[in-house]
Protein backbone atom coordinates (compact mmCIF):
# COMPACT_ATOMS: atom_id res chain seq x y z
CA UNK A 1 0.00 0.00 0.00
CA UNK A 2 1.34 3.42 -0.99
CA UNK A 3 1.59 6.12 1.72
CA UNK A 4 0.54 9.70 1.14
CA UNK A 5 3.37 12.22 1.05
CA UNK A 6 3.94 14.13 4.28
CA UNK A 7 3.34 17.49 2.57
CA UNK A 8 -0.13 16.31 1.48
CA UNK A 9 -1.04 15.35 5.06
CA UNK A 10 0.22 18.68 6.41
CA UNK A 11 -1.69 20.61 3.72
CA UNK A 12 -4.91 18.67 4.45
CA UNK A 13 -4.60 19.25 8.19
CA UNK A 14 -3.94 22.96 7.63
CA UNK A 15 -6.95 23.29 5.29
CA UNK A 16 -9.25 21.55 7.80
CA UNK A 17 -7.97 23.75 10.62
CA UNK A 18 -8.62 26.91 8.60
CA UNK A 19 -12.13 25.73 7.66
CA UNK A 20 -13.04 25.07 11.29
CA UNK A 21 -11.53 28.40 12.34
CA UNK A 22 -13.63 30.27 9.75
CA UNK A 23 -16.76 28.37 10.78
CA UNK A 24 -16.25 29.12 14.48
CA UNK A 25 -15.43 32.77 13.77
CA UNK A 26 -18.70 33.22 11.90
CA UNK A 27 -20.78 31.86 14.77
CA UNK A 28 -20.40 34.93 17.00
CA UNK A 29 -22.52 38.02 17.24
CA UNK A 30 -22.35 40.61 14.48
CA UNK A 31 -20.00 43.51 15.08
CA UNK A 32 -21.68 46.85 15.73
CA UNK A 33 -20.38 49.89 13.85
CA UNK A 34 -21.52 53.44 14.67
CA UNK A 35 -21.53 55.88 11.74
CA UNK A 36 -22.16 59.63 11.79
CA UNK A 37 -25.13 60.71 9.68
CA UNK A 38 -24.88 64.31 8.49
CA UNK A 39 -26.88 66.15 5.85
CA UNK A 40 -25.00 66.31 2.54
CA UNK A 41 -27.38 65.09 -0.18
CA UNK A 42 -27.08 63.16 -2.40
CA UNK A 43 -24.11 61.48 -0.66
CA UNK A 44 -25.48 61.24 2.90
CA UNK A 45 -28.81 62.48 4.25
CA UNK A 46 -31.98 61.60 6.13
CA UNK A 47 -34.92 60.84 3.81
CA UNK A 48 -38.49 62.08 4.28
CA UNK A 49 -39.26 59.03 6.45
CA UNK A 50 -36.34 59.72 8.80
CA UNK A 51 -34.17 56.87 7.49
CA UNK A 52 -30.50 57.19 6.51
CA UNK A 53 -30.17 57.48 2.74
CA UNK A 54 -27.74 58.43 -0.01
CA UNK A 55 -24.93 56.93 -2.02
CA UNK A 56 -22.54 56.52 0.93
CA UNK A 57 -25.27 54.90 3.03
CA UNK A 58 -26.07 52.39 0.27
CA UNK A 59 -22.39 51.53 -0.16
CA UNK A 60 -21.83 51.15 3.58
CA UNK A 61 -24.96 49.01 3.99
CA UNK A 62 -23.77 46.70 1.20
CA UNK A 63 -20.35 46.35 2.86
CA UNK A 64 -22.01 45.72 6.23
CA UNK A 65 -24.15 42.91 4.80
CA UNK A 66 -21.09 41.31 3.20
CA UNK A 67 -18.99 41.57 6.37
CA UNK A 68 -21.72 40.79 8.90
CA UNK A 69 -21.72 44.22 10.55
CA UNK A 70 -24.65 45.89 12.30
CA UNK A 71 -24.62 49.60 11.36
CA UNK A 72 -25.91 52.18 13.85
CA UNK A 73 -26.35 55.60 12.24
CA UNK A 74 -25.89 58.55 14.62
CA UNK A 75 -27.30 61.92 13.51
CA UNK A 76 -24.82 64.78 13.92
CA UNK A 77 -23.46 67.91 12.29
CA UNK A 78 -20.31 67.45 10.18
CA UNK A 79 -18.01 69.15 12.73
CA UNK A 80 -19.53 67.10 15.58
CA UNK A 81 -19.11 63.89 13.58
CA UNK A 82 -15.41 64.66 13.13
CA UNK A 83 -14.97 65.51 16.81
CA UNK A 84 -16.44 62.12 17.79
CA UNK A 85 -13.85 60.10 15.82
Amino acid sequence: MKRAPVWFLIFTLLALTMAVWQWLGGQGERRGVSVGLYENAPKVYTDENGRPSGLFVELLDAMARAEGWRVNYVACQWADCLAQL
